[in-house]
């Protein structure tokens, strides 16, 4: 006997359509699903995903402000509250990713998303078989902000407790001979260029620089990385410019890689 809970063929299609738009694998992914209608399938082929279920009425979630990464739904309406409260979980950066196997990809929709605050916009037929059939349509919460960045005097309402306590901060160092200076190491660390200001990127242990610098590499988001650099905490409340703690490599879709001048003799350790 089939199982009555597994979607079907065709609904399977339109939700495999979906995760086309996933962003690309990592440790750890928290993907909030409405009424787990897209959850069962997504999670054949990511194990990266931890995914929460979530119920069609926006007023009964419970997911805090800025907790998951994605938030997918299928054949679910794009009211103003549930856009809203998308916004809400999501957090900066974040991934909202609808399919609804009636309705047509229109330009109402982007106007849809772009007045409630996405960026990003995509909207497409989710099915071509072979007329287009269902529509799909993804955004993005807007990114970072100067409100955003990461200091290591920042509140609790910014950066939670367990993060303030860390002792290090790992930084993506592109490291150089400097002929002109009798041959001297000159670092640069890898950071992003926002809308108004430079915000180094950083992260709590070397799995998660690493973890993130793979994907970005092979991807050619960021070139001249070779070296990953220790320092403590107390040597990052120095730094001319703020930083992020453990972004995740999507941030370089939305803003670009620049470097920073570091100075080598302050880092811990080099890995």
């Amino acid at each position: 006997m089939s199982d009555p809970t597994y979607p079907s063929s065709l609904t399977r299609s339109f939700i495999e359509a979906l995760g086309k738009h996933l962003p690309q694998e990592t440790a750890r992914l928290r993907l909030a699903d409405v009424q787990s209608r897209a959850g069962l399938v997504l999670g054949e082929t990511r194990p990266d995903l931890e995914i929460i279920p979530v119920p069609r009425r926006v007023d009964d979630w419970s997911l805090a402000p800025d907790s998951v990464d994605v938030l997918t739904a299928y054949d679910m309406g794009l009211s103003q509250a549930f856009l809203r409260a998308t916004r809400t979980a999501l957090r900066p950066g974040g991934r909202l990713i609808v399919v609804n196997p009636r309705g047509e990809a229109t330009p109402k929709l982007v106007k849809l998303l772009e007045d409630a605050g996405f960026i990003h916009i995509f909207v497409e037929a989710a099915l071509d078989q072979p007329r287009p059939v269902g529509v799909l349509v993804r955004g993005e919460k807007p990114g970072w902000k100067a409100a955003d960045r990461i200091m290591p005097e920042a509140s609790p309402a910014v950066m939670p407790a367990e993060k303030r306590q860390e002792r290090f901060v790992h930084l993506l160092i592109s490291q150089k001979v400097s002929v002109e200076n009798n041959n001297a190491l000159v670092w640069q660390a890898a950071a992003v260029a926002g809308d108004d200001e430079t915000v180094m990127l950083a992260f709590s242990s070397l799995a998660k620089a690493i973890q993130f610098m793979q994907p970005a590499v092979v991807t050619g988001r960021i070139q001249d990385v070779n070296k990953v650099a220790k320092f403590n905490w107390s040597v990052a409340k120095s730094w001319p410019h703020p930083f992020m703690l453990n972004p995740t490599d999507d941030i370089l879709e939305s803003y670009p890689a620049v470097f920073v001048p570091v100075d080598p003799a302050t880092a811990e350790t080099l890995e």
